[in-house]
């Protein structure tokens, strides 16, 4: 089961948002083309323009990545970039609480740590969904 993330304001306010930084580093690249400004800075807003770019594809294409990927023997979750998947071995998994907003998967080893899959990122019938498979 693959459940993809949800649409969210905030990540495309902050798309609009990083690509318009990305527009002024273009305007202010003009701007400095015939100064003596020295090719740090130079280098800089180039710098900040691809990394703007970025940021802004990176925003608008959330919802086409899989948040969480469900099989009968793992469970994979995206933690961003640049963070590679986490993929749990169901027999790994020890105990799961599942709250309203957020399901916590404790994983059993030797350095017992939490994963957290929050509702926020995701429809609330795929939620729900998670919610019963991970019941089982």
């Amino acid at each position: 089961m693959v459940f993809k993330y949800r649409v969210r304001g905030a990540w495309i306010f902050a798309g609009v948002m990083s690509l318009v930084v990305a527009i002024l580093s273009v305007i202010m690249l003009l701007l400095i083309r015939n100064t003596d400004y020295h090719t740090f800075f130079h280098s800089l807003i180039v710098l900040n323009l691809v990394l703007n770019l970025f940021l802004s594809f990176s925003y608008f294409r959330i919802q086409k990545i899989d948040y969480v990927r469900l099989d009968e023997d793992s469970i994979s979750i995206h933690r961003g970039f640049p963070f590679p998947r986490e993929k749990v071995m169901m027999s790994d998994v020890g105990n799961v609480n599942i709250d309203d907003d957020k399901i916590s998967i404790f994983i059993k080893g030797k350095n017992d740590r939490r994963v957290d899959l929050y509702s926020k990122f995701i429809r609330a019938n795929d939620f729900e969904k998670l919610r019963q498979e991970l019941k089982r």
